[in-house]
């Protein structure tokens, strides 16, 4: 009787060895193109980072932005929603509290209307509403009163209404807060934009009489 050896595994070793070879050469490639990758990562960054400027900070074109914003005087804005806007004008504008020479004026007028899209059909009231603010703004110089900027902006706040009368006008005061918001926001942002701009000097204009410079030859 004779015993049966088992058979040897070192034949599939062949079959095996160009499966590792490529798993090997994959993680060397992979190895080699993560740092290439973080190096091109890191270029882009360091491109794009001259690209960006603070709104608020100090800026090569007009450092002084701030103190601009800071100096800026909000007239007074009547009814209850023109108190709301002027406080969150006077807070974005200078919020640090410190007295600042006027050198621009801010007048402000809003419109204000409240809708009510949504209504129940079996007891014939609203059960939601919507307060629409739409407000325009001018900024003059002082004391010169020349005009700087002007436009428009607008905000939109829903709330519930309640059978509650007490709740409702709770929730209709905290829409036009809201609104406020948004609105002074909005503006305090349009007039960074402008402010911030770079000044550009006006040509001088030749004197009477004053022989004209001839522009130089094109070569």
């Amino acid at each position: 009787m004779s015993s049966s050896k088992p058979a040897l595994a070192h034949a599939a070793l062949p079959q095996d060895r160009p499966d590792a070879e490529r798993v090997w050469r994959e993680q060397s490639a992979s190895a080699v193109s993560r740092p290439a990758l973080g190096l091109a990562v890191g270029l882009a960054a360091l491109t794009l980072s001259g690209c960006i400027e603070p709104m608020y900070g100090p800026l090569s074109s007009n450092p002084d932005l701030a103190n601009q914003l800071a100096s800026i005087e909000v007239s007074p804005i009547p009814e209850r929603m023109g108190h709301y806007v002027r406080n969150e004008l006077i807070f974005d504008l200078n919020g640090t509290g410190a007295a600042f020479t006027p050198r621009y004026r801010l007048d402000v007028r809003l419109n204000e209307q409240v809708r009510t899209p949504i209504v129940d059909t079996v007891t014939g009231r609203a059960t939601s509403a919507s307060v629409v603010i739409k407000a325009d703004y001018r900024l003059v110089s002082i004391p010169e009163g020349a005009l700087v900027t002007e436009g428009s902006a607008a905000a939109i706040a829903s709330y519930d209404r309640f059978s509650n009368r007490l709740a409702n006008v709770r929730a209709a005061r905290d829409g036009e807060i809201r609104d406020a918001r948004v609105i002074a926001d909005s503006i305090r942002t349009r007039l960074a934009v402008v402010l911030g701009a770079p000044q550009v000097a006006a040509p001088v204009a030749p004197e009477i009489g004053a022989t004209p410079v001839a522009p130089p030859p094109v070569r």
